[in-house]
């Protein structure tokens, strides 16, 4: 869209992110999934960009390929892609 911004804070933590928009100190663009909660609960509120086209991300469910994951992990790891495919989707 040819706008340039000029970021004050600059961090890979989401959680740190979500701390500045909740503690009224910033403004963020987050996908949808990783404040889903916040927006339920009435902490944050989306709003959609202007345009056709949203910015589109990647979300990766990393599992080493060496590991033999514990039942635990395994049912965990299933219900993690099972949700990220649902909120994809739809």
């Amino acid at each position: 869209a040819g706008i340039e911004l000029d970021p004050v804070f600059i961090t890979s933590s989401l959680e740190m992110l979500k701390e500045l928009v909740l503690g009224h100190a910033a403004a963020t663009l987050l996908p949808a999934l990783s404040v889903a909660r916040e927006i339920r609960s009435g902490q944050m509120v989306a709003v959609p960009l202007a345009g056709k086209k949203g910015i589109h991300t990647q979300i990766d469910l990393c599992i080493a390929p060496d590991r033999q994951l514990s039942f635990a992990a395994t049912k965990l790891a299933d219900f993690i892609e099972r949700f990220m495919r649902e909120v994809t989707a739809g």
